[in-house]
């Protein structure tokens, strides 16, 4: 409804739209596949866990550099904009901790000894 508005005043200003149906079908097709890839982390994460090869505590130990590579992330998902950059790395930042959670009550394990 909001590009049908954008296209009517973009021809009522005498401006020729940019945007076509099949830029948009493609953009609308990239943005569904990539979230759809993203939000298979907490399966992931999962059965990394159940193969030993992270635990809850790896997690929280590299807690911070994760978020840091979700930023990344969503900086290459998204165009140079900081406000889309950030509403992309939010839902990044929050599947994480739900895969976090989800190890930690599928998987319990012992703290590593030293």
């Amino acid at each position: 409804m909001i590009i049908q508005f954008a296209l009517k005043l973009s021809l009522t200003l005498n401006i020729s739209p940019v945007i076509g149906f099949k830029a948009y079908l493609i953009e609308l097709i990239r943005w569904l596949f990539t979230f759809g890839i993203l939000f298979q982390l907490p399966i992931l994460f999962m059965g990394l866990a159940k193969f030993g090869l992270i635990d809850t505590y790896s997690l929280k130990h590299y807690r911070k550099y994760i978020y840091f590579a979700c930023f990344v992330l969503a900086s290459i998902i998204a165009p140079p904009d900081i406000t889309l950059n950030i509403l992309l790395t939010l839902p990044l930042i929050l599947l994480f901790e739900f895969s976090m959670f989800i190890v930690k009550f599928t998987c319990r394990d012992e703290p590593p000894t030293q």
